[in-house]
């Protein structure tokens, strides 16, 4: 072989080796490859309007998000143990989101491989302290639109709106007081294995112990025979079919209610009080509408119901208890400690309803025994009772289950709409007269983390420091608490 050709198979083989090269560095990398398919994901969601809006992306991530417990925590995280856990609780969160949206949009995209995305993007995350940091410096969106206060003048409006709330409370105080004046069905929980006061107790000690954050987190296990063992007992008022429990769907466009099996909704929380997290149950229950009383009822439409809520001391001893309707409307609390104090109006500005704690006291064995009046659903009784038998049961499922419902056509679609978290068709009149408040469609129901409760301040449901807003107690540890 003479020079001439040796050169020009030197020449073929560098090339060939920087042609490899080359398309070995523009090789799209797996992470970015998964990355595009959760953005494509989240973005095809939105363009058809079934995307999930109950959490909040947490920065680039469309499907690690935070609530507001979560947001309200990122100021504090100093160690990389503690922002590895926040880390693997909006990964948790975001998860629950990508299976919301994955189903509703019947993708075809592997759902196990954008999972192992979500965790990849996770840890990625983590390592980011001060980023971390910087997002707990943007406000996490609030309920109410300024807009809204702007248009409705709002500093003279709210006046209007708050001196309704005086007469309301005496009347809802007064139906408490006399309990059930209609005939009453009964539905209980079915029969689990009870927990002992000292197991509970143990359980949250080791949870507290063991978290960076000292978060109450138990193990999915531990969670549902929690949320099985502090489950209500309904005392319903039952006149017609608009009072009977049961499970909200779709048929075609339009709301479909099942009351052929009573359901409640379950779910896990947490709350900040005296410098502690602390552990919440909270349950949901459904019925088909509010009926209307006269020709022009503002506050009758679909769907109506009931959102009860026990949060658990440090001990998980029961230490208050708040409801609401799934509008946000109706915000009651029952403190069951007598340390508890609720605040000044001055203070609140606009106060939640009190009532006082249920009758009998309160044991490991005992369950609370709500009292619902027929037609409106408010809150008309509460008692520690004994554990009965009873001929009407119900299903516990998760609160997730209405993020992702199956309908007439075998597919899935979510109770909620984006992007406020309405649920379509349960509109109420009261929107009209109720809106210069800054709350969209005031009235209507809509998803967890999505309520506004209160009409002449600025609240929500979940509001990370809520007990803190509402009560002042004696100088106690929370753990005290509960006696």
């Amino acid at each position: 072989m003479d020079i001439v050709h040796r050169n020009d198979l030197v020449l073929l083989l560098l090339s060939l080796l920087l042609t490899g090269c080359a398309q070995e560095q523009i090789r799209p990398d797996a992470s970015v490859s998964c990355d595009l398919e959760l953005l494509d994901l989240h973005r095809t969601a939105v363009e058809r309007g079934v995307n999930d809006v109950q959490t909040q992306p947490v920065g680039k991530y469309p499907y690690l998000r935070m609530d507001r417990l979560l947001w309200s925590l990122l100021p504090v995280l100093e160690t990389e143990a503690q922002r590895i856990e926040w880390g693997r609780l909006s990964m948790q969160s975001g998860l629950r989101a990508l299976r919301a949206d994955h189903g509703n949009l019947a993708s075809n995209v592997s759902l196990a491989s954008l999972t192992a995305c979500v965790e990849r993007q996770s840890k990625e995350l983590t390592t980011r302290g001060e980023n971390m940091k910087r997002l707990g410096m943007k406000p996490y969106p609030r309920e109410y639109l300024p807009i809204y206060r702007v248009l409705g003048l709002y500093p003279l409006s709210r006046h209007l709106m708050l001196s309704q709330l005086g007469p309301l409370h005496d009347e809802l105080r007064e139906r408490y007081r006399s309990g059930a004046v209609q005939p009453v069905r009964t539905y209980a929980p079915r029969q689990g294995t009870p927990l002992g006061a000292q197991e509970i107790a143990a359980w949250l000690a080791e949870v507290i112990d063991r978290s960076p954050l000292g978060l109450p987190y138990l193990d999915e296990q531990r969670q549902q025979r929690l949320l099985a063992h502090f489950a209500p007992v309904w005392e319903v008022e039952t006149l017609d079919n608009h009072d009977l429990p049961g499970m909200p769907g779709w048929t075609k466009e339009a709301l479909s209610f099942d009351t052929r099996q009573p359901v409640t909704f379950a779910q896990i929380s947490y709350t900040h009080w005296k410098g502690r997290l602390l552990l919440q149950v909270s349950y949901m229950i459904w019925f088909d509408e509010r009926p209307s009383r006269n020709l022009v009822d503002i506050y009758a439409g679909r769907l109506d119901g009931v959102i009860l809520r026990l949060t658990l001391d440090t001990a998980g001893r029961p230490l208050v208890l708040d409801s609401i309707h799934p509008c946000g409307c109706y915000h009651t609390v029952v403190p069951l400690d007598s340390k508890l104090r609720l605040r000044s109006a001055e203070t609140l500005g606009e106060t939640p309803l009190l009532l006082q704690g249920p009758s009998g006291a309160w044991t490991t064995g005992k369950r609370l025994r709500v009292v619902i009046s027929s037609g409106d659903h408010m809150l008309i009784g509460l008692r520690w009772g004994d554990d009965q038998s009873t001929n009407e049961t119900y299903t516990l499922l998760p609160l997730d289950t209405l993020r992702s419902t199956v309908s007439h056509t075998g597919t899935t679609r979510s109770l909620y709409s984006p992007p406020y978290g309405l649920i379509d068709g349960t509109e109420r009149l009261e929107r009209f007269l109720l809106w210069p408040s800054g709350i969209v469609s005031p009235g209507a129901m809509r998803q967890w983390g999505r309520h506004a409760i209160a009409f002449s301040a600025t609240r929500h449901f979940d509001d990370p420091d809520l007990l803190e807003q509402l009560f002042e107690a004696e100088d106690s540890p929370a753990d005290e608490l509960g006696h």
